[in-house]
């Protein structure tokens, strides 16, 4: 029976609060700060996990569009842009003078996609990771660019895994939450498969009260936006 957690909508109110209490399980010293993002919606939250001298920062969800540019889409898509997301932890200047890690979830919405990727970034490499292959290729990352530029000189670097499959078109929002649990344990993202990430995403959240994250989030804002 699957899990009321990989159900297959995953707004980002909900994909934010599933990851963070899949981080918990796996980091019990992570912590959670708010951050005044001047967002009508809700406020702005990221996770941070202090290991070896390095701070990963796991920032709260955004959408790929430029601020201001489309407000149907831009409010079920969070209605945080990736520039705000990528400032607010610029601002954070005691982290800033320290080594860190910086992995964003990017609700891709431009023009009529709904689809989860995950933005990497150091102040070494910037790196897009997209559980779909080649047929991603066509899709505008400029501003997933421009807000890389922020952070490091590098250039954009993409890479179409191809592990979610030609023909599923669901399970985006799991692959991310996988990505980041291995990058984050300095694992390869080589040889996953739907089955294999469901398998590692219970092996960690199992313990955690998801249905009553799931339970919490209003029915209409579930219904705001049938993320993949």
């Amino acid at each position: 029976m699957q899990q009321p957690f990989l159900a297959n909508a995953l707004p980002p109110t909900r994909f934010y609060s599933l990851m963070h209490q899949c981080l918990m399980r796996a980091y019990p010293a992570i912590r959670k700060e708010m951050y005044d993002s001047g967002c009508d919606v809700r406020p702005l939250y990221h996770s941070f996990i202090d290991a070896c001298g390095v701070v990963n920062i796991i920032s709260s969800p955004c959408h790929d569009l430029v601020k201001g540019s489309n407000s149907m889409k831009e409010v079920p898509s969070g209605n945080l842009s990736i520039i705000e997301v990528v400032d607010s932890v610029l601002s954070m200047t005691e982290i800033m003078s320290k080594p860190y890690r910086l992995l964003i979830p990017i609700a891709q919405t431009n023009g009529a996609r709904k689809h989860w990727t995950l933005l990497y970034l150091t102040q070494k490499f910037a790196y897009h990771y997209d559980s779909t292959g080649p047929r991603s290729l066509p899709y505008n990352l400029d501003n997933v660019a421009e807000a890389a530029k922020r952070i490091t000189a590098s250039e954009l670097k993409c890479f179409y895994l191809g592990h979610q499959g030609a023909i599923n078109n669901r399970d985006c929002g799991l692959f991310v939450m996988s990505y980041t649990l291995l990058l984050l344990q300095n694992k390869q993202l080589s040889g996953l498969s739907t089955d294999s990430v469901v398998t590692m995403f219970l092996s960690v959240a199992q313990k955690a009260e998801a249905n009553d994250a799931a339970s919490a989030v209003p029915e209409e804002e579930s219904a705001n936006c049938d993320w993949e």
